[in-house]
């Protein structure tokens, strides 16, 4: 008995014969039906911070508590104003550049030439930090 129609039907039947008349049968049944209707921990995924009940990665509530999960706070990186400007890599290495060795992006931000590939070669077309600045086809051409 897994569909609630027929859960509602036995708790009925149950209710019908009055609580003095209750069956070790039914009783075992109701058991079953309630054990069955639980909440099953996940294999793998994050535990509840309140009740440590495993969950599903993608669970926003805990499927035992009903506690909300925390959520992610994304942090933006404003773009370098002109005034800010420093000679070191945005990238990875954060070396010092030199001014013919820099590729500045529209937003400011510079990278050295290994950077710039490594970040070309990883397939992405987009500043590191800001992630809306497309990296000039001049530059992209220039690591091919």
């Amino acid at each position: 008995m897994s569909t609630p129609i027929e859960i509602r039907k036995m708790v009925n039947d149950i209710r019908a014969k009055g609580v003095a008349n209750i069956t070790e049968e039914d009783l075992a049944l109701l058991c079953a039906c309630s054990f069955e209707s639980l909440p099953k921990p996940a294999v793998g995924g994050k535990k509840c911070t309140y009740c440590s009940f495993p969950n599903w990665n993608r669970r926003k509530k805990c499927i035992n508590c009903h506690a909300i999960f925390a959520r992610r706070v994304y942090t933006t990186i404003q773009p370098i104003k002109s005034g800010e400007i420093s000679n070191l890599c945005n990238g990875i290495c954060q070396k010092e550049l030199l001014d013919g060795d820099a590729n500045i992006l529209e937003c400011n931000h510079r990278f050295c030439d290994d950077c710039m590939r490594y970040r070309l070669s990883s397939r992405f077309i987009t500043c590191c930090f800001c992630d809306s600045v497309i990296i000039p086809e001049s530059i992209r051409n220039k690591f091919k």
